[in-house]
């Protein structure tokens, strides 16, 4: 299963938007309740979780050149103004990790939901062991 870059753009843009609709909330929330209007590190509030402190804030991060389509630029751009903790690099690492997520989870689905590869004579002595397992179940005296 291969993306487009269309497909990749639109992704990415829709991964943005609801990342800052959830910022928006969040914060209006907490203001409302007298809070900072952002999470400590590592807390949670409601189904949003802050980033854990890590014990090397300056990890080491490849640098890449993308192009993108300007609507998904501007898009981007917009989305980091509202919000000073974020810059564009970190908006397209949270973009790519929860891409990776959905690899990987296509993936197990698709080598989980394919034929089994147990040979029928497999399949024959595990119902086997399966039926006497139930068979001396059955017979045990009630406790």
């Amino acid at each position: 299963m291969s993306s487009t870059p269309g497909q990749v753009a639109e992704y990415l843009t829709l991964i943005a938007w609801r990342r800052f609709a959830v910022y928006q909330i969040t914060r209006q929330r907490r203001c409302e309740v007298g809070f900072s209007p952002w999470p400590e590190p590592g807390r949670t509030i409601g189904s949003t979780i802050s980033a854990m402190a890590t014990s090397s804030p300056g990890r080491l991060r490849a640098k890449i050149s993308v192009t993108l389509d300007p609507a998904l630029l501007k898009a981007v751009d917009l989305y980091v103004q509202s919000q000073p903790h974020l810059d564009r690099s970190k908006v397209m690492e949270a973009a790519l990790h929860h891409w990776y997520r959905t690899r990987q989870d296509d993936a197990m689905i698709e080598q989980f939901s394919g034929p089994d590869a147990v040979e029928p004579g497999e399949q024959r002595i595990w119902r086997r062991v399966r039926r006497a397992a139930v068979s001396r179940k059955l017979k045990r005296p009630a406790r």
